[in-house]
């Protein structure tokens, strides 16, 4: 008896500062999301893609009657990302992929018999494009971007806003320049060296092309095309 009261005596006299505490865990750093492409719009109805089967037809028909004269695509690469998007890869929700992506269904409605008003349809896609493409991506120059400025000068061309198609490959070829295509790789990636040609001279085609029937000069002179050689096509 006279134990236990010694031992509650002596536990009383214990300050709070001895008590023993629980130790709070040290706060762990934040670990920061990876930075991945994010689509930045607000209008959700320029990421809805038509039914995979519609897709596919209105894609096929771009390569079949649109590449052959305008191959500003490497059709190996874009095909293998279409899959890709197709299987829901987190990796490539890209902004500017579905920005093209559109372009090359639009281009490919105007061949199509499946809609009622290929016009219609090609200009819902169109629109789609431009609100993914969005001038925030210009402050960043990119091959995509000059691709994409391609594909919609191409779409404008056979409409009746001649103007907007020589506004729109005037920014093409702007940010063409800013990446320097016009001057030659001699080294790295083959199909990148290859589809920088194609960007490049596919401005300069557009650049001559366009003025046919408006009054209007070209915008590059015939010396700068490429480097200094201006007789240099395409392989």
């Amino acid at each position: 008896m006279e134990g236990i009261k010694a031992a509650i005596s002596g536990s009383a006299n214990v300050s709070p500062s001895e008590i023993a505490t629980p130790a709070t865990p040290a706060p762990q750093p934040r670990t920061r999301r990876s930075q991945t492409a994010r689509i930045p719009v607000n209008d959700v109805d320029a990421l809805v893609l038509p039914p995979r089967r519609t897709a596919d037809h209105l894609v096929d028909l771009y390569f079949k009657y649109v590449h052959t004269l305008y191959p500003w695509l490497h059709e190996p690469s874009f095909r293998g990302q279409y899959e890709r998007l197709w299987q829901g890869a987190k990796d490539d929700d890209d902004p500017l992929f579905y920005c093209i992506l559109n372009l090359v269904l639009a281009l490919g409605c105007q061949f199509s018999t499946l809609f009622e008003s290929s016009i219609h349809s090609g200009d819902t896609f169109f629109n789609r494009a431009k609100t993914l493409l969005g001038f925030s991506i210009f402050d960043v120059g990119t091959l995509q971007v000059v691709q994409a400025l391609l594909l919609m000068g191409s779409y404008l061309q056979s409409t009746n806003r001649p103007n907007r198609c020589w506004n729109v490959l005037g920014m093409g070829i702007r940010v063409a320049q800013g990446l320097g295509l016009h001057i030659e790789r001699k080294t790295g990636d083959l199909v990148e060296r290859e589809t920088r040609r194609r960007a490049w001279w596919g401005c300069v085609l557009m650049d001559r092309y366009q003025p046919a029937g408006f009054p209007r000069f070209p915008t590059l002179a015939c010396g700068v095309l490429f480097g200094g050689e201006s007789s240099r096509a395409v392989s």
